[in-house]
């Protein structure tokens, strides 16, 4: 995961001394600066990453809790109607073919990539065929491109129906796997982006940021996406450890049931 992802991550209110991330693993949440990170590229090669990543830093969700995607779009180009898209959700949409789309399918798929390739942090919940991993990795090296049915989506969860601020901007969850298979849905978070790879009737090509005629991004209400839905419920459940953890853990929850009977 990138570096900024987990700065993002940070606490920037001001309201406790330590800003570290929660980090949220088999129900503790427990405040630490520690980054998943591995040796997997030499210098070069990584330096041809960070130029994906740092542009799709100024996308994300920025610390002063803005999205950056906004200064790139204009309000009149959302389409407000509602799309009836991935798995029947209803979702606004924006179009970005002005934006190197290219860019950003290829940063989502190095993150695919990687997540599957690592060895010192095993992420058991992301599962993909040895083909797939290879097909991101061949595109992410821009070699080849993404073979047919296989399309990367980018997500904007948001709080309400007509804004762009997020509860969730400051999340962070490495890739993982909603549904395996041939018609498959995987997803990884990074400053409050959702990030997909579809395959199969899963996909919807016209709007792949890789090899779609219209790529669009999406947007949609945070709780209307399983996988935020089922982490605001974790978040929740979660036992806090230390003193930052139960605060920021204690706070959210605050703002979460506030939004609810808001």
């Amino acid at each position: 995961m990138p570096k900024w992802a987990y700065r993002r991550a940070r606490d920037f209110s001001g309201a406790h001394r330590c800003r570290d991330p929660i980090r949220i693993e088999d129900g503790v949440a427990l405040q630490t600066s520690t980054q998943m990170k591995e040796h997997m590229l030499c210098f070069d090669c990584e330096q041809r990453f960070c130029r994906d990543e740092d542009y799709v830093a100024r996308l994300a969700f920025q610390e002063d809790q803005t999205l950056g995607l906004t200064k790139f779009i204009r309000e009149e180009e959302v389409l407000s109607r509602g799309l009836l898209i991935l798995g029947g959700v209803r979702c606004r949409a924006v179009p970005i073919s002005h934006l190197d789309c290219q860019a950003i399918a290829r940063f989502a798929a190095s993150v695919f990539w990687r997540a599957h390739a690592a060895q010192r942090h095993r992420i058991e919940s992301l599962r993909l065929w040895k083909e797939q991993v290879e097909a991101l990795r061949l595109f992410a090296w821009g070699k080849r491109r993404l073979p047919d049915g296989m399309c990367l989506g980018l997500l904007v969860p948001v709080d309400g129906a007509f804004t762009f601020t997020g509860v969730m901007s400051g999340v962070l969850f490495t890739p993982t796997t909603s549904k395996r298979g041939e018609n498959g849905f995987h997803q990884f978070m990074a400053g409050g982006l959702v990030f997909v790879l579809t395959t199969g009737t899963c996909s919807t090509r016209r709007l792949c940021l890789a090899c779609g005629s219209a790529p669009h991004a999406l947007i949609q209400h945070w709780r209307s996406m399983r996988v935020l839905a089922n982490l605001g419920e974790m978040i929740k459940a979660t036992e806090p450890k230390g003193r930052g953890a139960r605060a920021a853990v204690e706070m959210a929850q605050r703002q979460e049931d506030a939004r609810r009977t808001s």
